[in-house]
């Protein structure tokens, strides 16, 4: 008997482990030929059971692709996560945080505490909006981006999060989804990248947001 359950659960391991191997070769395979088709750097790393790194630039954004260790409760102890960033090289004149129900895990460690309310009917109530200045933030989140970051949260994804401050914005995307389609993870890069413009402060407003950093004004609903 005891034979027989030490059969069974070696075979459950060894397939386990093959599964998992044909899905690395496959991703990076995929990834390899993403990276060549977009002008990306694709960077093996040590090991050979370790995914690669893809980054670069995309036009004027820094990108990132990568996989990322998470603890699980269960016998395998971790998962692997499929990360795509975005970075955005500019900010918005306040630290803040945009992201949705996954990411809460982050909102501890946040220097930006004011918690700010969107007033759109379709925003989840489990996706948090927090910053060191609430009303410019709120200034910030004009209905256009707000759509943007709506279509960017309801991605069939593990979580999404938007962090900027003063300097920059970076916008991170979680998946369990080892992304082994090239066709499928350009659509989804291109996708995205054809919103971010939405996000961008041009001067004039960069003004505006500054003036009412400056002036203290209360928060007012979008």
């Amino acid at each position: 008997m005891w034979i027989f359950l030490w059969i069974v659960v070696s075979c459950f391991i060894m397939g386990t482990f093959l599964w998992s191997v044909r899905i690395l070769f496959q991703q990076k395979a995929a990834w390899k030929n993403f990276a060549q088709k977009m002008g990306l750097s694709y960077v093996p790393q040590k090991g050979l059971l370790v995914s690669p790194v893809v980054s670069g630039a995309l036009g004027q954004y820094g990108f990132s692709l990568f996989s990322e260790p998470q603890p699980t409760n269960d016998q395998r102890g971790v998962r692997y996560n499929t990360v795509i960033e975005f970075a955005l090289r500019q900010g918005v004149p306040s630290i803040g945080a945009v992201g949705t129900q996954k990411m809460n895990v982050i909102l501890d460690e946040l220097v930006a505490k004011q918690a700010v309310q969107v007033a759109d009917p379709e925003w989840d109530s489990n996706w948090f909006v927090r910053a060191t200045r609430a009303n410019v933030v709120q200034a910030y989140l004009t209905p256009a981006r707000i759509d943007v970051l709506k279509k960017i949260f309801r991605l069939k994804t593990l979580g999404a999060l938007f962090l900027f401050n003063e300097s920059e914005g970076i916008l991170r995307i979680e998946t369990s989804d080892p992304m082994v389609d090239a066709a499928r993870l350009e659509k989804i890069v291109r996708s995205i990248l054809a919103q971010l413009p939405v996000l961008l402060v041009a001067e004039e407003e960069r003004q505006a947001l500054l003036a009412i950093f400056q002036s203290n004004a209360p928060v007012v609903e979008t």
